[in-house]
C-alpha cells in the first residue's frame, strides 16, 4: 500500500469532504452551546467559557461568517455586536433587530479590527 498521497487526490474525496462537513457542525453546535450556557449565567461577573472564546476567536468566527455560506446562519447567530446603546459588544444581532425603533430596515455598521479603529 503506498503512502504517498496527492493534494488532489485528497481534496477531492467525498468522504473527506462529508466528514469536514460534519466536523463543522458539530463544532458549531457546541459552540452555540456554550453561549446558551453563558446567556442562561448573565448574573456572575466573571469571565465565561463562551466569552473566553469570543475573545480569542471572534475574527475567526466572523471571516467564518463570509466564506462558509452554507453555515452563514450558524455562524451569525454567534457573532456579538457593538451598538451606541450596548457598547460592551454583547449584543446579539437578534437583540439589534428587536430594539430597532420605528420602520428602521437598515443597519449601517463599521468594521476594523479593533474597536478604537471603527
Amino acid at each position: 500500500m503506498s503512502l504517498n498521497i496527492s493534494r488532489e487526490t485528497i481534496q477531492h474525496n467525498k468522504t473527506l469532504n462529508v466528514v469536514s462537513k460534519r466536523i463543522v457542525r458539530k463544532v458549531l453546535d457546541k459552540i452555540n452551546q456554550l453561549k446558551s450556557e453563558d446567556e442562561s449565567n448573565t448574573d456572575s461577573n466573571e469571565a465565561t467559557t463562551f466569552s473566553k472564546f469570543w475573545q480569542s476567536f471572534q475574527g475567526s468566527l466572523k471571516v467564518g461568517c463570509y466564506e462558509d455560506h452554507s453555515n452563514r446562519a450558524k455562524i451569525l447567530d454567534l457573532l456579538l455586536f457593538h451598538s451606541l446603546k450596548h457598547n460592551d459588544g454583547k449584543l446579539t444581532l437578534d437583540k439589534y433587530i428587536k430594539e430597532v425603533v420605528g420602520d428602521n430596515k437598515i443597519i449601517y455598521y463599521a468594521s476594523g479590527e479593533t474597536y478604537s479603529q471603527v
